[in-house]
């Protein structure tokens, strides 16, 4: 399954994106799961860069494509990359359908909490290994433009 976040928020300390397609509660059975493993990627999609969160369930796998940044409101956006940077989060909600508002319609994702595991750790390797991949030779321009923009919010100039 594929989530395209249209929306960031929080609710009760914890990182809250929307989704409008209601079908995303057809594929989680339970309104929290437990992720057992997560890996980081770069993609794009219609030429737009983005971060991807690549969420294992015991059964399923979940991509969720993160752009840089996303609205709050209808009038304010937030950098989303610095935001997850940031807050290190341990633990996730997707909300669906046609409100953002509506917690009703949501799944909890507990993220791994193992040494080596963590959401922040994951990422950190993926950072590290493609920079390596970069200095010894090219990478697609997507992931190179990612790995740039991660390095630059983790290390300001």
């Amino acid at each position: 399954m594929r989530i395209i976040p249209l929306g960031l928020g929080q609710s009760d300390g914890t990182l809250v994106f929307w989704d409008n397609h209601p079908e995303i509660e057809a594929y989680f059975n339970k309104a929290t799961e437990a992720i057992s493993e997560v890996r980081w990627g770069a993609g794009a999609l219609e030429e737009q860069p983005f971060l991807v969160l690549y969420l294992f369930t015991s059964t399923q796998a979940v991509e969720m494509y993160l752009p840089e940044t996303l609205p709050t409101s209808v009038d304010t956006k937030i950098p989303v990359w610095a935001t997850i940077l940031n807050w290190k989060p341990q633990v996730l909600k997707v909300r669906y359908g046609n409100l953002p508002t509506d917690g009703e319609h949501e799944v909890t994702l507990l993220l791994p909490k193992g040494p080596g595991e963590l959401c922040m750790d994951k990422l950190d390797d993926f950072v590290r290994l493609t920079r390596q991949q970069m200095d010894k030779g090219p990478v697609d321009e997507t992931t190179a433009y990612v790995i740039e923009q991660i390095e630059t919010i983790v290390t300001p100039a």
